[in-house]
């Protein structure tokens, strides 16, 4: 017969939004700062290594951002979910600045190109090499209709009602994902993040009726009362 039930749990730790602040962003994006690249093109190289978790020697051969980009910062082949990733980065200095539909607008025109085989002619004249390359390394999937097209626009600023409303109405016909400073705090898992602490309590059973239950031969689960006293020790 039990006389306790030890139970351990985890202890939930405060989590801090995720600062995107022009300033802050700067720090984040140092690592991937190099000779050549814009500030912009280091963000996106943040934001796959970071939030897609993709390899750094990878990202390097997916982002495409400079002159001659026709709007297209990156293209990615997501063979999980079936789809054509296709990015465009913005980085905003001031804080107060929102993310419209104007941007959203040019760049849901890009996507549109790759959609048609004269838009496709069309983005292969690019002076931008790397653009260039890639249209051509994908061709093959770029042609077929297995793998449908997203866009992906990448800002550290919030998105205003105008640029909510374009993807409410464009749904239909464009798929349109922006991670904006918002959502990406929201999303983003540090990769140093410390496993949560656990703890362990005990609770008096002795005396009370409880019934105990065999998960799979895995787990034994057990049901009983617990006094008030016991339960806010759990408080962390």
């Amino acid at each position: 017969m039990l006389d306790k039930i030890i139970y351990i749990y985890s202890m939930e730790k405060k989590i801090e939004m995720l600062d995107l602040s022009y300033s802050n962003l700067l720090n984040l994006i140092q690592p991937y700062k190099v000779s050549g690249r814009t500030e912009s093109t280091a963000f996106l190289h943040w934001f796959l290594v970071n939030l897609y978790r993709l390899d750094p020697m990878e990202v390097d051969d997916i982002v495409c951002d400079g002159h001659g980009d026709k709007g297209i910062d990156g293209i990615y082949i997501n063979n999980n979910e079936e789809s054509i990733d296709v990015f465009q980065s913005k980085i905003v200095q001031r804080g107060n600045k929102t993310l419209g539909d104007s941007q959203l607008k040019e760049f849901i025109g890009s996507l549109n190109q790759l959609t048609t085989e004269q838009g496709l002619e069309s983005l292969g004249s690019t002076s931008n090499q790397q653009l260039k390359n890639l249209l051509i390394e994908h061709k093959g999937v770029l042609d077929s209709s297995g793998y449908s097209i997203r866009g992906i626009f990448v800002t550290n600023a919030d998105k205003d009602s105008n640029a909510d409303s374009l993807i409410d109405a464009t749904a239909s016909s464009v798929k349109l994902e922006v991670w904006d400073k918002s959502f990406i705090s929201q999303m983003y898992v540090a990769s140093d993040k410390a496993i949560r602490a656990t703890s362990e309590l005990s609770f008096d059973v002795f005396g009370l009726d409880y019934a105990e239950y065999n998960v799979d031969n895995e787990a034994k689960v057990v049901i009983a009362p617990l006094s008030a006293t016991d339960l806010v020790k759990m408080v962390c």
